[in-house]
């Protein structure tokens, strides 16, 4: 019976994760930095090993072989260029850790070439961050939390009764809407205002964990943030923030330089930048969007500006989202959708292609 019941489950599995439905679930069975690099097998004589940086941005779908670097790395081989990437990404966190990661495992991964992926809408600190240390302690997880966190099917099941079950929500909507309101001194009044405003079922699927609590608190909090960035707003910090991200880079450049190992930073978009129908999602959510923050903005040249003048190769995904003029991410989120993971694979494989990069 115990054996009828472990085959059902393991078919529901398979059947589950071949549906659109777990696209959602793409980065849930991430494992810690130590544990990954343990598991990385001796290189290859003869194989140029890339080593991918990043956070959920960088790590969605790897698991499944359907990220934009295993893209790359798949069309490499069959391209008979030998190719192994070893992903180090991990959602949640920032350039510190990065830069923490590469300092840390350099050494005894031995990669050909490094890729950092950055996202936009995080990404850029608003001050200078030292790397973080012991980025490979910590987040290891247990038996039971590996196979929820494992099965995407016992997964996509628990979110779906967090809907219905206060109990099971995680609580992070409110903690992080509480820490942020604070941290920018938004009165009570005028979040309250702000509430009143948003898309009530947008708010349900925040508090249930359907979507990125944080989505919706970057909204309410600091509605004007990405028409700032993007922009590049004298009046705000915007300006000074890109700067302290340069001094990151630059940093992380000479540290790889000294082994003799080249950086590709890669720079993917905020969705509002791709499209009309990209800003919907945001438009929910209490941003303030409009067809100005479409396409190369004042951020972008800026970006680009500073990768040339700083000596840094530089990918940005932006122009072939923008060409591919569909659906690329997924739903109600800011991540990009397996038809968007390719998009950005098969460009950053061209890209690295026409540098050389992919040959020992």
């Amino acid at each position: 019976m115990v054996v009828v019941l472990v085959l059902c489950f393991a078919a529901m599995e398979w059947i589950f994760r071949a549906s659109p439905l777990s696209d959602r679930l793409g980065w849930a069975s991430v494992k810690s930095v130590a544990e990954r690099v343990r598991q990385t097998p001796k290189k290859s004589t003869g194989t140029l090993r890339i080593l991918g940086l990043g956070d959920s941005y960088t790590i969605y779908r790897d698991g499944q072989g359907k990220n934009y670097l295993r893209v790359m790395e798949k069309m490499a081989n069959q391209a008979s260029q030998a190719v192994e990437v070893v992903n180090l990404s991990r959602p949640g966190v920032d350039l510190g850790f990065y830069e923490g990661v590469a300092r840390q495992y350099i050494d005894v991964l031995k990669p050909d070439l490094i890729t950092v992926g950055l996202y936009l809408g995080n990404d850029i600190p608003s001050k200078v961050l030292p790397p973080l240390n012991k980025v490979g302690v910590g987040f290891d997880i247990g038996l039971k939390e590996g196979i929820k966190k494992r099965s995407r099917l016992l997964n996509y099941s628990f979110r779906l009764l967090k809907g219905y079950i206060p109990a099971l929500r995680s609580g992070q909507y409110h903690h992080a809407l509480a820490i942020t309101q604070k941290k920018y001194h938004i009165s009570d009044q005028t979040l309250a205002a702000r509430l009143k405003k948003t898309d009530a079922e947008i708010i349900k699927l925040a508090e249930s964990d359907a979507i990125n609590p944080w989505d919706l608190v970057n909204g309410l909090i600091q509605p004007n943030r990405y028409r700032d960035l993007i922009l590049q707003n004298p009046a705000s910090s915007a300006g000074a923030h890109v700067d302290a991200l340069f001094i990151m880079l630059k940093r992380l450049d000479e540290f790889a330089k000294k082994r003799g190992i080249p950086i590709v930073f890669i720079t993917i978009p905020i969705r509002l930048q791709v499209s009309a129908a990209d800003q919907k999602y945001f438009d929910r959510l209490g941003v303030k969007t409009g067809s100005d923050l479409i396409g190369e903005t004042a951020l972008q040249k800026k970006i680009s500006g500073m990768m040339r003048a700083n000596g840094l190769r530089h990918f940005d995904i932006l122009p072939a989202l923008m060409s591919a003029k569909r659906d690329l991410f997924i739903p109600l989120d800011t991540h990009l959708n397996n038809d968007g993971q390719v998009v950005a694979g098969r460009h950053l494989y061209q890209y690295l292609k026409k540098q050389n990069m992919l040959k020992k």
